[in-house]
């Protein structure tokens, strides 16, 4: 069996490959440069309609992303997830919603506040009771680096905390340093599609009926498309 660090050693150097092909693949001459969605920018108001879908572990997740005004994405999101942390053994349905509100930004740089609120329906697969709680989904930082027209880097802070009310009672805190990238794969006139890809980690703090502290990891691919 492999190591939590060994794993996260190996995700580490995935990511850095994918990273690495993005920024060759974006460095060549190119027209207006792309929107990131994945960073301290929004959709903005000029632009209709784009979705995002991200897989990998522990989950798959779906959103829409909405523009609510220049600055600010209130995105809806479905999440199924099927693992926590390094742990596998649960199956969860996360409906909630992406809030994103992007307030400073200098030349190729952006930060913005982040957020995901969600209803939890975890369901263990042990046949233990199922697990009903709500994440409060932040504080949360996020930043973008527009490294080139058609490639961007996103890094950030996150504490997406959550509160667990059933069987019992828990609290959880993780602590999440995101890095990752977006790079434009294809484009035409009415659209654009992206692919992108994300490593989170840091320690989890938890309070109540659950283990002291783990090592929460997310590592992710996904593709955007606005249109």
């Amino acid at each position: 069996m492999c190591s939590p660090t060994l794993r996260l050693t190996r995700a580490a150097l995935g990511l850095a490959v994918l990273l690495s092909a993005a920024l060759t693949l974006g460095a060549g001459p190119q027209a207006r440069a792309m929107t990131p969605l994945l960073g301290g920018t929004t959709l903005g108001l000029d632009q209709s309609y784009a979705a995002r879908t991200d897989i990998g572990w522990p989950d798959l997740r779906l959103t829409w992303v909405v523009p609510f005004t220049e600055r600010v994405d209130i995105s809806p999101q479905f999440t199924l997830r099927y693992g926590q942390n390094l742990r596998t053994g649960v199956v969860g349905y996360e409906p909630g919603v992406e809030l994103r509100w992007s307030f400073w930004q200098r030349h190729a740089v952006s930060l913005a506040f982040y957020a995901d609120p969600a209803l939890l329906l975890w369901v263990p697969t042990d046949g233990t009771k199922g697990q009903v709680g709500l994440r409060i989904g932040g504080p949360g930082l996020a930043g973008g680096w527009q490294i080139a027209s058609r490639v961007a880097m996103n890094y950030g802070l996150r504490v997406p905390m959550r509160v667990m009310f059933t069987p019992s009672v828990s609290f959880a805190a993780p602590v999440l340093a995101d890095l990752g990238f977006e790079v434009e794969a294809w484009r035409s006139d009415e659209a654009r599609v992206s692919v992108t890809g994300q490593l989170s980690a840091g320690p989890e703090f938890c309070a109540g009926d659950c283990p002291d502290a783990e090592l929460a990891v997310e590592l992710g691919l996904g593709a955007v498309v606005v249109w």
